[in-house]
């Protein structure tokens, strides 16, 4: 399952750097096998555990062994973040598309609204007025 979070993750970094996007093709293709039930050909999720392990034992050695016995737990916990704040990501979209406002019940917490914003001092009303 971990290909999945590594497709999002590695989809946002391959736009910004080369080297990731290898990982993203490989991910793209893992999620793609995954979803019509067939098993991944190259495994991001091995792959990413040897990166990852290979890391923490040249650095901490303890935590290698650690990681290692609970990286499908870890990848499960990653998972699961990934979903939870990307759905709250494009719910505050929304949101500010359609009200104007990150949270319609209580406009004056989104920051993002210019009226909120200038209410709570975080912008200058100058700036904002000088056109």
């Amino acid at each position: 399952m971990i290909c999945l979070a590594a497709f999002i993750v590695f989809a946002i970094l391959g736009i910004f750097s080369a080297t990731h996007r290898r990982l993203a093709k490989q991910a793209f293709w893992c999620v793609l096998r995954r979803v019509t039930f067939k098993p991944c050909q190259a495994s991001i999720g091995e792959i990413l555990k040897g990166k990852i392990v290979g890391w923490l034992l040249r650095r901490k050695s303890r935590w290698a062994g650690w990681v290692h016995r609970y990286f499908e737990v870890f990848s499960w916990i990653f998972v699961i973040i990934t979903l939870v704040s990307t759905f709250y990501t494009v719910k505050g979209a929304y949101f500010y598309i359609r009200y104007g406002t990150c949270n319609p019940e209580h406009p004056e917490q989104c920051l993002i609204s210019t009226q909120a914003a200038l209410e709570k001092g975080v912008i200058n009303p100058y700036y904002c007025n000088d056109k």
